[in-house]
């Protein structure tokens, strides 16, 4: 394939050495006039091409691989990246490219890999050449890598804006990153063809519990840009300003707690700079009244105060509050439906006036499709609240096993307009001593087009909810093309790479998921642990407690896997004594099967493994953490009472 005229000029702007490979990135400022129409003609497939089950997270709408891409098959690691010149945007892009893939930046005098953005206005000749599946999109992009003639490789992006070549950039740190870690493997040309599924994905911290401290949300939001979430709400139930108790509700913000906004302005920046829109919720538990025209002009006066700070979403939510009418109302409407659907239109309708660009929702008392009065209440506020306003739902229950795109429907109808919907996972976890880190499960593949956005509620500890965020960010993107195991893999690819602990990753989030999605936490090793006590209370002297042991002998590796891990740190600090705790509950296992099938087999059990199995145990009852929750905690109980019967 040749190599175009403006590639080549471009390559020679730079000073070449021989001790490190280049990625050269040519941005805005440097783009020279030329032909994207022939170069894109040259990226698009042909008939042969096939699916590429890349591991890259979001997975792809469209990637597709053909032919070959280097003669050797082998890309040299080692590369560093060169980087002309750009505005403010495309720099902090490709800060963040650089910081993804851990790729340094530098020079060099060979450029094994060549990265180009093409200009935005190349983007509906290369979208139509290419039959992009949704080019109207605006987070929609292009990704090529094709071969150059020196025999290096080219990526080159194209966006129609800056929100898609931000997601072709997010996508290209993981293709490089994977070049750089399996240099042994053979390439292939390939193609990505993306966009989202739902345009609106994001985050909701609104959780019963503390907030995040603000160190730990720091560190969080980064990895939840990379994911292409594109928007945060902070909605944290434990903050007294935002549930606007007491005085919280009556007091200037601007005079009430310097401290408190100065917090929200850095909130607003952190959120910003992760590549996310940043949003607040606010829950007007008391003293809110709402038949008063001061009231609603003091509440207009708030959000104004939050959108000056940077919030670009702002949502009233009345979600677990009572239906309460002060004296003043009952006069005044006819019920508390009646009451604050007609305060929340007439608010809704006074900040659209006064803050046009403010994005707007609401979420009902009745947020969930069985509540007992969300048949009333849900086609209330879809008659009265303006189309604009997105109203928040979590699907039929507070926490459903599944989601269909029928409910979603159904729902709609109450509401005139698709639902916001404010999904419950992963935060569903029942004790502090267990981390919920399987996939996301039960939310069909078709939900995606009946939905107005879809929100995500973390677990209170914040990165132990990232493996299955990862999940979640997959699902939300590509939803038709999701499949809960694939995602575990691909999950534990983008937060460890080609690491040790990505196998360490994958083995947790099969042995740590929930009783309400999964059954078990366990769903794998539950029913082969009964299986097993079947077979010992018959006797069966030729236990078969092979697959048994495998898992168990899985989690035992855990913790030297953890040991060398290449992890993002809040995420191996987090989870590390829940790590080792699951290590021990793997040696423990091993040695409780080998035991208990002495037993079934008449032969005496060795006193070695008894005293090390009881060792075992003492260390596990000194730790309170529960690694695959009851299953693994209630299969060791019943094996050291039969031990110790025994012996």
């Amino acid at each position: 394939m040749a190599v175009s005229v403006a590639m080549r000029l471009e390559m020679q702007k730079f000073k070449w050495f021989p001790w490190a490979a280049l990625l050269a990135v040519a941005c805005a400022g440097d783009r020279a006039p030329v032909d994207e129409g022939a170069w894109v003609a040259s990226w698009c497939p042909p008939e042969s091409a096939e699916f590429s089950p890349v591991h890259v997270t979001p997975l792809p709408l469209q990637s597709m691989e053909w032919g070959e891409l280097m003669e050797s098959g082998a890309f040299p690691g080692g590369a560093s990246v060169a980087f002309l010149p750009a505005d403010d945007r495309e720099r902090a892009m490709m800060d963040e490219f650089i910081a993804f893939s851990g790729i340094p930046e530098g020079t060099s005098e060979e450029a094994p890999i060549f990265l180009q953005v093409l200009p935005f206005e190349a983007w509906d000749e290369a979208a139509t050449e290419c039959g992009h599946p949704k080019p109207s999109s605006g987070e929609a992009y292009i990704l090529s890598v094709q071969p150059t003639t020196d025999g290096n490789v080219a990526i080159r992006l194209v966006a129609p804006n800056e929100s898609g070549l931000r997601m072709a950039f997010l996508t290209a740190a993981q293709v490089v990153r994977a070049m750089v870690e399996s240099p042994e493997a053979t390439r292939r040309r390939m193609l990505f063809l993306d966009a989202p599924a739902i345009d609106g994905r994001g985050v909701i911290e609104t959780f019963y519990g503390a907030p995040y401290l603000e160190e730990e949300r720091r560190a969080l939001l980064p990895w939840l840009g990379r994911l292409k979430f594109n928007q945060y709400i902070y909605a944290a139930k434990m903050d007294v300003w935002v549930n606007w108790i007491g005085p919280y509700w009556s007091e200037d913000f601007n005079s009430f707690d310097a401290g408190y906004v100065a917090f929200l302005e850095r909130l607003c920046a952190d959120i910003k700079a992760s590549g996310m829109v940043p949003g607040i919720q606010v829950r007007p538990l008391d003293q809110l009244v709402f038949s008063s025209s001061e009231d609603v002009a003091r509440f207009v006066d708030k959000v104004a105060f939050f959108q000056s700070l940077g919030f670009e979403i702002f949502s009233l939510s009345f979600d677990d509050t009572d239906k309460i009418l002060y004296s003043q109302d009952q006069a005044a409407f006819e019920s508390y439906d009646d009451a604050v659907t007609a305060f929340s239109a007439s608010a809704f309708d006074a900040i659209r006036a006064r803050m046009p660009d403010l994005k707007l929702g609401w979420v009902p008392n009745d947020y969930y499709t069985n509540d007992p009065d969300a048949a009333s209440q849900l086609p209330l506020a879809g008659q009265r609240l303006p189309q604009y306003v997105s109203i928040g739902w979590t699907g039929n229950e507070v926490i459903p096993a599944a989601i269909t795109a029928d409910d979603a429907a159904r729902v709609a109808a109450w509401l005139r307009r698709k639902p916001l919907l404010g999904d419950n996972y992963p935060v569903w976890e029942p004790t502090a001593t267990r981390y919920f880190l399987g996939p996301l499960v039960g939310r069909s593949a078709d939900l995606a087009g009946a939905l107005d956005s879809i929100m995500f509620n973390p677990n209170p500890a914040p990165f132990p909810s990232l493996p299955a965020l990862v999940t979640c960010a997959d699902y939300a993107w590509n939803p038709t093309g999701y499949q809960p195991e694939a995602a575990i893999d691909r999950m534990a690819a983008f937060l460890a790479g080609k690491s040790p602990a990505a196998t360490a990753l994958v083995i947790l989030a099969r042995h740590n998921r929930s009783h309400l999605f999964h059954g078990s936490m366990a769903p794998e090793l539950a029913p082969l642990l009964s299986q097993f006590w079947v077979d010992f209370s018959d006797g069966n002297a030729t236990l078969n407690s092979s697959a048994v042991k495998t898992i168990f002998s899985d989690l035992a590796g855990l913790p030297s896997s953890w040991s060398v891990a290449h992890l993002p740190e809040p995420l191996f600090l987090s989870l590390e004594s829940f790590v080792n705790q699951a290590g021990r509950m793997g040696v423990a296992g091993m040695d409780a099967v080998n035991l208990l099938s002495s037993i079934a087999a008449g032969l005496e059990p060795e006193p070695s493994i008894i005293e090390s199995f009881n060792q075992t145990m003492a260390e596990i009852a000194d730790h309170p953490e529960e690694p695959s929750g009851d299953v693994i905690v209630g299969f060791l109980e019943q094996a050291s009472m039969a031990i110790n019967v025994s012996n």
